[in-house]
């Protein structure tokens, strides 16, 4: 028996499916992932591709990687004339199973997985998820300007920021539920009253720099806007160095803000008005402060 995990692009969902997969080694599962480089190539070949971090933008450990063959296994996707009468006549064979169809981690023992996996699935071993999640060397991607402000986070009441704005702002993206102004005036609303409003230093993370300079101008906030394209990891590397975090509705700061060795953290996310209750339990669970959106 083995499980074979679908490769989903981008930095939050690829970190959602790696902790998956070190949580199943640990358990003792013959897991291994789809290959990432056609993955990649499927993704970075649609319009509209808007990630520009993956998985190996940081120092990960080697993960196993399916082959065809086995891959085949569960998708029974052979052409050939038998096979095609075969699936015809007495139906497939394949082994795909979707994140919805799954109801506990105990059910992944043996398929090909498809889905997001969020991280509430595996947080109760976040501890050995850590050890195989570094930032490559030289910290801060050899920018002073992020060692700087890493050092500037360690010494002052930091919050992490994050807007998630380009790909959600697409009308086929609505369900995506973004986080809108009155979310992260809360946020820092209950930042400020848990702290007595004790000089308060806010960086503003997001993907819509634009937006973000004209709403923000204000001396009590630091517009982290110099991390474009591939650099965009030093942003996320930040995030964990900040001593508390306000997340947007994103696998990216949720992350980060988990990745966070402060003990003595906050940290905030966003849950619709309408979240089931398991969800908002995990979220609570995992340590969130919850703003209902």
């Amino acid at each position: 028996m083995g499980v074979i995990l679908n490769y989903s692009i981008g930095l939050g969902n690829e970190l959602n499916l790696y902790a998956l997969y070190w949580v199943l080694k640990e358990r003792g599962v013959d897991v291994k992932f789809d290959d990432p480089e056609q993955a990649k190539r499927a993704y970075y070949s649609k319009e509209g591709a808007v990630h520009h971090l993956t998985l190996q933008s940081l120092d990960v450990d080697d993960f196993d990687i399916c082959s065809a063959e086995e891959k085949k296994k569960y998708l029974d996707c052979d052409s050939d004339i038998l096979n095609r009468l075969r699936r015809k006549i007495f139906g497939s064979k394949s082994k795909i199973i979707k994140e919805e169809d799954v109801k506990s981690i105990d059910d992944i023992t043996e398929g090909y997985f498809i889905g997001n996996f969020p991280v509430f699935w595996t947080y109760e071993y976040l501890d050995v998820i850590k050890k195989h999640i570094k930032f490559k060397q030289p910290l801060g991607g050899s920018n002073k300007q992020n060692i700087e402000i890493a050092k500037e986070m360690s010494s002052n009441n930091s919050v992490s920021i994050h807007f998630r704005r380009t790909d959600y702002l697409r009308s086929e993206n609505s369900f995506l539920n973004i986080t809108n102004d009155d979310y992260y005036d809360k946020a820092i609303s209950f930042i400020e009253t848990k702290y007595n409003k004790k000089n308060m230093h806010y960086y503003i993370f997001s993907d819509d720099k634009e937006y973000i300079r004209k709403k923000y101008d204000d001396k009590k906030y630091t517009i982290i806007d110099w991390n474009d394209g591939e650099d965009g990891i030093w942003d996320f590397w930040l995030m964990t160095k900040c001593k508390h975090n306000i997340c947007a509705n994103s696998s990216f700061s949720t992350w980060a803000s988990l990745l966070n060795d402060n003990q003595e953290k906050t940290m905030i996310r966003p849950i619709r008005k309408d979240a089931p209750r398991w969800y908002y339990d995990s979220l609570k669970k995992m340590g969130y402060d919850l703003i209902e959106v």
